[in-house]
């Protein structure tokens, strides 16, 4: 093989992938599933026995978040194997890299629209992915979330209607609000009424 600059050129979609863009303009490809078949997402999908992962061809730590997590970002509502999958494993080790506080804090505002959308998807697995990667910026962010949180509040409230999803939604609006402080319990209790803050405001 010769040598490439392209990380994703180890797996590339374009040749082993199913659902690859057919001729004729059908199954057009999203930026996200252009990016990662030019290989603008350094990683690759590494198949397990029981599950899957990615690996990473650069230092996480070294990557730009300020263009490469958003664009990850807009990949959660990916349904075709294996971006949506590559996009929600991506994210969520981007945040939870070393210095990953700092770099996410400043493009925050670029995240909310693509985590909105994955949360209001109707596929329970996007969702989900949307959920957790919500969870995962509080985690990272810490109270930079909060005067975001009315953006996102609206789609919750509508999942927490549905008792499949009000536990994990519950769950998710307490650990937010645990790592944004008791600010957030007026903005979460403004939206969602029923929510129970676990600060008892």
């Amino acid at each position: 093989m010769p040598y490439t600059n392209r990380p994703s050129d180890v797996f590339n979609p374009k040749r082993c992938d199913p659902f690859a863009e057919k001729k004729g303009g059908k199954n057009k490809a999203s930026a996200f599933v252009n990016l990662y078949r030019n290989g603008g997402i350094p990683c690759r999908l590494q198949h397990g026995s029981i599950k899957h992962s990615i690996r990473w061809t650069r230092d996480p730590q070294t990557l730009p978040y300020d263009t490469l997590l958003p664009s990850v970002a807009e990949g959660l509502v990916e349904l075709e194997h294996p971006y949506g999958f590559v996009a929600k494993q991506a994210f969520l080790e981007l945040l939870a890299a070393e210095g990953a506080a700092e770099k996410t804090a400043p493009v925050v505002r670029k995240l909310i629209i693509p985590l909105k959308a994955a949360l209001q998807h109707a596929d329970a697995g996007v969702f989900a992915a949307g959920l957790e990667g919500l969870v995962a910026l509080s985690d990272a962010t810490g109270a930079a979330l909060t005067p975001n949180l009315k953006i996102m509040l609206p789609a919750l409230s509508k999942k927490a209607l549905d008792p499949k999803a009000r536990e994990a939604v519950y769950g998710a609006l307490q650990q937010i609000e645990e790592n944004s402080g008791p600010e957030s319990s007026a903005i979460i209790k403004g939206k969602i009424p029923t929510y129970t803050s676990v600060f008892g405001i």
